[in-house]
């Protein structure tokens, strides 16, 4: 048997794995529970904890509660579908009785109801009037139901269709229009982030292979502005975008957050450890000081770029109170924004919740993949000096 070589460490790797699985539970939750109904995702919260939704869970992990409440719905299902065949029937013969379908019979209905209230009744609303009412009148006789029963009995049933898996990520994408709430987040935060790193770069720069007069006391400044709370900000920033006819557009979503205090400071003390001769030399053998740093600083500090921009786009990603603020149309609206619309007085859509913050989530966590190996090459030239 292979000897553990260093024992003492047990007690740590254990505790580092529960403080794993306290910190990935939820995350799990709320994957698991974008596959759940609303009633199966307050039964789980409330009297137990599930995470293995109905549809693929194994029948040995189910209790007695468990089977009975499956039985139940496997029968509300069996319900539903017999009352679909009969509703189809009826379509049919409708269909056959007239030469017409239900919905061209309705469309006419309200088409002819409209022009009521916008055209006298001339001879040719009255012979429209005539048909329309043999054609209710066929429908009647035919079924026994007349056609707004009809439609309103396709509409209750529609209400009680039985849950599918992937139904609250289908209906959260037609609730909301969570591909523009996608698409403008996307834009804010690629935008944000690719120019406030050139800018904290150039800034960055600057401070670490420049002297200057008042170079120290600039940089205090800078370092200075990191202490004031953003919700102190708020209201005299947004005086200032509304004066600039800003509000409502991307001007406002972007602007504000192109230069970023801890983006310098982070990116100043990576230059730093440059080597000062580096710098000479390129000079001496005529490399202008912006060819050093397009050329030379920037490729080497590649792992602190991609690390600060990975922190700056999950802030402009998860971004709420400011883009709430300044935009009030749906248009421009971004991602957080458009999660809260799942939540009203009227009650929670918990389901189409947890599959929207799903989504949501999905790009941060393949971003964050890629970019390990950055993370991991900035922590282990961190400590290096010149």
């Amino acid at each position: 048997m292979n000897e553990i070589k260093h024992p003492e460490y047990i007690p740590v790797h254990i505790l580092l794995i529960l403080g794993a699985f306290f910190m990935l539970f939820p995350f799990v939750w709320m994957i698991s529970a974008s596959f759940k109904s609303n009633d199966e995702i307050i039964k789980s919260s409330t009297e137990k904890i599930v995470l293995l939704p109905d549809s693929i869970r194994p029948s040995f992990l189910n209790d007695s509660d468990d089977k009975k409440r499956i039985e139940e719905r496997k029968a509300k299902d069996k319900a539903w579908e017999e009352e679909d065949y009969k509703i189809k029937l009826i379509q049919d013969q409708i269909l056959a009785t007239t030469g017409l379908s239900l919905a061209d019979i309705t469309k006419k209905i309200n088409e002819h109801n409209q022009s009521q209230k916008s055209s006298s009744k001339d001879a040719t609303w009255l012979e429209e009037e005539e048909r329309i009412e043999f054609l209710q009148n066929l429908v009647k006789t035919s079924v026994g139901l007349s056609i707004q029963d009809i439609n309103k009995k396709i509409l209750d049933h529609s209400k009680k269709k039985p849950f599918e898996w992937w139904d609250n990520y289908k209906d959260a994408l037609k609730a909301q229009p969570f591909y523009r709430f996608f698409l403008n987040t996307l834009f804010v935060s690629i935008t944000v982030t690719a120019v406030s790193l050139f800018f904290a770069s150039l800034a960055a720069y600057a401070f670490a292979f420049f002297n200057f007069p008042g170079k120290n006391i600039v940089f205090l400044m800078i370092l200075g502005t990191m202490m004031l709370p953003q919700q102190a900000l708020l209201i005299p920033n947004y005086i200032m975008l509304s004066k600039m006819h800003w509000i409502n557009t991307y001007l406002a979503l972007t602007v504000p957050w192109l230069a970023s205090a801890y983006a310098v400071f982070f990116l100043r003390q990576f230059f730093m450890q440059l080597p000062k001769d580096l710098f000479e030399a390129a000079i001496i053998d005529g490399c202008t000081r912006f060819g050093f740093y397009w050329r030379v600083a920037l490729p080497l500090c590649k792992p602190s770029l991609v690390t600060m921009g990975v922190f700056s786009f999950l802030s402009n990603w998860n971004a709420f109170v400011w883009p709430l603020i300044v935009t009030n149309d749906t248009n421009l609206r971004v991602i957080q924004v458009g999660l809260s619309y799942f939540s009203s007085d009227a009650g929670n859509e918990w389901g189409q919740l947890m599959a929207a913050s799903t989504m949501t989530i999905l790009p941060l966590v393949i971003m964050y993949f890629f970019a390990q190996k950055q993370f991991v090459e900035s922590s282990a030239t961190s400590g290096m000096k010149e």
